[in-house]
């Protein structure tokens, strides 16, 4: 940890008097993708001589996955297409509107074909039943 937080200082300073503000921010980029992959090594290491693998629960269904590089696009394309300030207020409403109509499909896609992910959530956020 130390490691880590010396990088990212030393980083950070060089990065923000090098590029301003935005050095901070590509600073932090790179400190949480050294600690992820520093994790991901970690847990590897620790399940290597077991049967267990928690590292493949992360691995999303391949349909969800394709639903959100799609609805990646389609929002990229509706920003670039209709959220400019330049224009009349209607036109930026409706790329809220594609944004909910992508949130809502992954939503359904999710619920549909992630279960395990679903009854997960379902059992954490479930109310305790009251016992009388």
């Amino acid at each position: 940890m130390f490691a880590f937080s010396f990088i990212f200082l030393a980083s950070s300073y060089y990065l923000t008097n090098w590029i301003g503000s935005v050095g901070f921010i590509i600073s932090n980029c790179f400190n949480m993708t050294a600690r992820i992959s520093h994790s991901l090594l970690y847990i590897r290491r620790f399940y290597k001589g077991s049967d267990l693998n928690p590292l493949n629960g992360i691995i999303p269904n391949k349909f969800v996955a394709a639903n959100l590089l799609f609805c990646s696009i389609i929002c990229l394309i509706s920003e670039r297409q209709l959220s400019s300030v330049l224009l009349v207020f209607k036109l930026p409403l409706v790329h809220v509107c594609v944004g909910a109509i992508s949130l809502l499909s992954v939503a359904v896609v999710i619920f549909t074909k992630e279960a395990e992910v679903v009854s997960f959530l379902r059992s954490q956020y479930r109310t305790p039943s009251k016992q009388e």
